[in-house]
């Protein structure tokens, strides 16, 4: 359908890196059904750095360490609602947002759906 069109623009996994909307989260080791979780937006990084903060001064290697725990306790919930991998669902518990998994150009990426 799309094939003839032309592109109006390119924003690349690289580029939406560097400029900070995507953070590469791939050291954090996290997967779904077998697929890994390697990228998250800013937005929603920032969510679990500040859900798991409170230490001052901090290593990031601990405070990584309690953003994954953190991740990995939501995705206990997660579910797809169209059974097609696309689009995961990470309900949100008390005082939590709801959060999604979407599959990315290799794996996935954790987001807020007003991101999306």
């Amino acid at each position: 359908m799309f094939d003839e069109a032309d592109v109006i623009s390119i924003y690349t996994d690289k580029e939406a890196i560097e400029d900070g909307v995507l953070v590469a989260i791939e050291k954090l080791g996290i997967a779904f059904k077998g697929t890994a979780i390697d990228r998250m937006t800013r937005g929603a990084y920032e969510y679990f750095r500040e859900k798991v903060s409170g230490i001052q001064g901090e290593e990031e290697k601990e405070e990584l360490k309690r953003i994954k725990e953190a991740v990995v306790e939501r995705l206990v919930s997660a579910y797809d609602p169209d059974g097609d991998g696309y689009l995961i669902v990470l309900p949100a518990g008390t005082g939590e947002e709801k959060l999604w998994l979407v599959r990315n150009e290799r794996n996935y990426t954790i987001l807020f759906p007003s991101e999306y």
